[in-house]
């Protein structure tokens, strides 16, 4: 790693703009073989003054000044000029971690020695940020290697390296082989995709270490994606399927495989250019000649034919109706530009709906997709079934834990059973299917977690029907925290609940924590409640002892945090606890519990193992997650729990307050003292509990619970 030079390219394209923490975390890096170029267009008295007094004091700052020069030519500028073997573009609202660039250059020497392969682009996960809160944005799961025609796949398919050129080292030889002549923009996807062509070897690094800064708020960020009518949004819309147009051409010889991808792109891009073009006539007038190519483009007859099946129903309603397609399109984007706060939670739930279906790696969706024939003709020889309901074939590793245990929670206290499970994509397309294998003998396991009550309707609504449909099967609501806002729409769901609840005589409530014990003890009076702890700590130490390491093997610290509606810690909370765990690990680096593909059920266990091997690699976790909490407690990690907003968290650490590696501490400000305190007291190699041993009885409870037949039990409570 020593004698590689670095070029940073801090942007910088107006007076106003504050690039000061952008040149802070720039000249502070660990790694000292850097070069610093503040490339600017406009400049303030006071700006200029400081940069030409840095430039004297530090050999390593150059001012490099373009008058009014578009944010295209700073960076063309930037790259002819840098003598670095990487070049970093930092857009100057952005910054980095201090040992960004050491970090980075030290995974891909590992993995050039490990693989005699040059890396000619690195890149580590982006943090948005907006206001004072952070949004994930890019995350890779893995350390991962991608060579030549996989680099152009990630690019294309995944979108991992997104269409900008921010937030990644790449070698300057790959930079100069574009042609530097005033057409082509670094902010052209089109670029981005040549330089992808380009490169031999991409590194996909395992963390967080880029911030990307926005002023708007997240809310702000929705609506503005709605309004059509500004001339900036028009004329970037208008340059963006140009590309894509451009792109498309250029991929369908030299990657046919991919080129659909961006047909698509173009295609969705190019049929809202043509529908609502823009409000100005002035400016329609302009880019008249531009627009009217695009519509050519768009209603030929090979493009259609080739991109419809590409598209969404809403596209290809415009596509093979014109007129009526268009009527209905701008009669929607008026609505929601009317109606931003009404349409955004809609906007917002559809949004995931579309990821959700778009991630499915490894298993393609049938809306008449059936139960297995092995289940129907009895195959495995059990003729008692247990079904476990609305398993998750999306993201959430943590929801997949608690299917995987509880798959092992039936095989091991119900070895006579037979499991089945249904994901929630079955009960939601195919519940007529799915209810005609229903028996009256077999028992219902309903997915347990943390979705009961007010802040996961579509979870809640699966669970109502199946307690309707199906009143004579013993049902089981497995371990579940319950939460509920102070709004009227709770109390209505409330209600709702209670009313379907009752009505079954042999449902089965289990709590996870005591709070939501209590809740569940005075909302369903009629109903059985039992208390049991999160069904992921009854999983056997012996399910996941292939993956643990040796104590002395165990390097740096892992930080597991939220920033979804669940979380409360806020950006400069995040980079005062990353500074902290500098203090006492070599190495700090953020995770998620959260990855960016759909996990079916055959492929559960497997990422399920690769993170738990993720936590037995590190001397400490510091997470506000559950299953941050619980992950390192079977894989015998040290963890600090901080605090959340409800009391999923808090309530479920009681379960495991006599370990001593598992250490809650309720204020961020706090953590330095209980760093402290475990690095002195808590020895890895000492851990012999672990919480299964402790917990055990409470899952021998809930298996007896289960199998008892409640409808006896229920009719002599009602006499």
């Amino acid at each position: 790693m020593n004698g590689k030079l670095v070029t940073i390219a801090i942007i910088v394209q107006s007076e106003e703009q504050e690039f000061k923490k952008a040149l802070d975390t720039a000249l502070f890096q660990t790694y000292d073989e850097i070069e610093l170029f503040i490339v600017a267009s406009k400049l303030s008295g006071k700006n200029t003054l400081y940069m030409n007094h840095l430039v004297k004091q530090d050999k390593r700052v150059r001012l490099i000044y373009l008058a009014n020069g578009t944010q295209d030519a700073l960076k063309k500028e930037a790259a002819r000029q840098a003598r670095g073997e990487y070049l970093l573009f930092l857009n100057g609202d952005d910054w980095i971690d201090t040992d960004y660039i050491e970090a980075l250059l030290r995974k891909a020497d590992l993995k050039q020695r490990e693989t005699g392969m040059a890396i000619d682009i690195i890149q580590c996960g982006t943090l948005l940020v907006s206001e004072h809160k952070f949004l994930r944005v890019p995350f890779f799961e893995y350390d991962t290697l991608l060579k030549e025609r996989e680099i152009m796949k990630e690019t294309v398919e995944g979108s991992l390296l997104g269409n900008h050129i921010w937030n990644r080292l790449i070698r300057c030889t790959l930079l100069r082989k574009i042609k530097l002549d005033g057409q082509d923009s670094y902010e052209d996807i089109c670029t981005l995709y040549r330089i992808a062509d380009y490169a031999y070897a991409a590194l996909e690094v395992s963390d967080y270490k880029y911030y990307k800064h926005t002023k708007e708020s997240m809310q702000q960020l929705r609506i503005n994606q709605m309004k059509t009518g500004s001339t900036p949004d028009f004329q970037n819309r208008l340059e963006r399927v140009e590309n894509y147009e451009k792109r498309y051409e250029e991929m369908k010889d030299a990657y046919p495989e991919y080129a659909n991808q961006m047909l698509a792109a173009f295609l969705k891009e190019a049929l809202q250019i043509a529908v609502i073009r823009t409000a100005d006539k002035e400016e329609h007038r302009q880019y008249a000649t531009r627009i009217n190519r695009i519509i050519k483009k768009v209603w030929n007859r090979e493009i259609i034919q080739t991109g419809l099946p590409l598209l969404g129903r809403k596209e290809q309603l415009i596509l093979q109706h014109r007129f009526l397609g268009k009527m209905i399109y701008r009669k929607v984007r008026k609505l929601e530009k009317n109606n931003p706060e009404k349409y955004a939670k809609r906007n917002a739930k559809l949004d995931q709906m579309m990821e959700k279906l778009q991630q499915k790696e490894y298993q393609k969706i049938s809306q008449n997709k059936k139960i297995d024939e092995t289940y129907k003709t009895g195959k495995t020889g059990k003729t008692e079934r247990v079904y476990i309901i609305g398993t998750p074939e999306y993201h959430n590793l943590g929801d997949h834990a608690i299917a995987y245990a509880e798959e092992q929670f039936v095989y091991r206290y119900m070895p006579d059973k037979q499991v089945i499970q249904v994901t929630e994509d079955e009960i939601v397309n195919n519940f007529k299917d799915f209810s005609k294998e229903i028996q009256k003998s077999d028992i219902l396991l309903l997915q347990g977690g943390g979705n009961m009550g007010s802040e996961y309707a579509v979870q809640e609504r699966i669970r109502s029907k199946i307690i309707s449909e199906f009143p004579h099967n013993r049902i089981v609501i497995m371990p579940q925290t319950i939460y509920f806002k102070k709004t009227k729409e709770s109390q209505h769901l409330i209600s709702k609940m209670i009313q379907i609840y009752g009505q079954h005589r042999n449902l089965l409530l289990v709590a996870r924590e005591e709070v939501s014990f209590s809740i569940m003890k005075s909302k369903f009076k009629k109903n059985k409640v039992v208390l049991c702890p999160d069904i992921v700590l009854s999983l056997s130490y012996e399910k996941i002892a292939a993956t643990l390491m040796r104590p002395d093997q165990r390097r740096g610290a892992l930080l597991l945090l939220r920033s979804d509606a669940e979380g409360v810690l806020n950006i400069e909370q995040l980079l005062k606890m990353k500074e902290v765990c500098a203090e006492y690990f070599q190495e700090v680096r953020m995770t998620e519990t959260s990855i960016s593909y759909a996990v079916t059920e055959a492929h559960r266990e497997m990422e399920l193992h690769r993170k738990w091997e993720e936590f037995t690699r590190v001397e400490m976790v510091i997470t506000d997650r559950l299953h941050g909490m619980i992950f390192a407690a079977i894989t015998k990690t040290p963890c600090i729990v901080l605090t959340n907003y409800n009391h999923k968290l808090s309530g479920s650490f009681q379960w495991l307050e006599s370990l001593p590696y598992i250490r809650y501490c309720n204020r961020v400000e706090c953590l330095k003292e209980t760093l402290e305190f475990m690095k002195k007291n808590v020895s890895i190699a000492s851990i012999t509990t672990m919480p299964q041993t402790i917990l055990q009885p409470y899952y021998q409870k809930l298996a007896a619970e289960i199998m008892e037949d409640g409808t006896k039990r229920r009719l002599n409570v009602q006499s």
